[in-house]
């Protein structure tokens, strides 16, 4: 039987970054600020994201290409949709932002936009 002392200490998570196995720490490194431009697709829900300029022409961007993707057989065709929609996306100078726990806005990775394309 284990001590519930040592339960606890083995658990808990240090304050310090980890190491990675690439050698990186595993907390992210500060981005400068980031500022909204018109363009930018917002993540979350809600009258701020649903109306912003960058959203609407998202959708309008979505729209134009669900019937394709309805149509595509495999996921391979269904992944190359989601990325031409975030390469168009980015073509014309939008961005992916989401907002950290802390309120500041952040640039999301390819791969979390692409998840946000594919939900439509």
């Amino acid at each position: 039987m284990v001590p519930s002392l040592l339960l606890r200490r083995s658990t808990r998570r240090s304050s310090r970054a980890r190491s990675t196995r690439n050698g990186t720490s595993d907390h992210q490194v500060a981005e400068p600020k980031v500022v909204l431009q018109p363009q930018d697709v917002l993540f979350g829900r809600g009258k701020g994201a649903y109306q912003s300029e960058g959203n609407r022409r998202y959708m309008q961007i979505i729209c134009r290409s669900l019937p394709m993707y309805r149509v595509a057989v495999t996921n391979q065709d269904k992944v190359q949709i989601t990325k031409d929609v975030l390469a168009h996306i980015k073509g014309t100078g939008g961005r992916f932002i989401d907002i950290d726990s802390q309120g500041a806005f952040y640039e999301v990775p390819d791969q979390k936009a692409r998840i946000k394309v594919g939900q439509v």
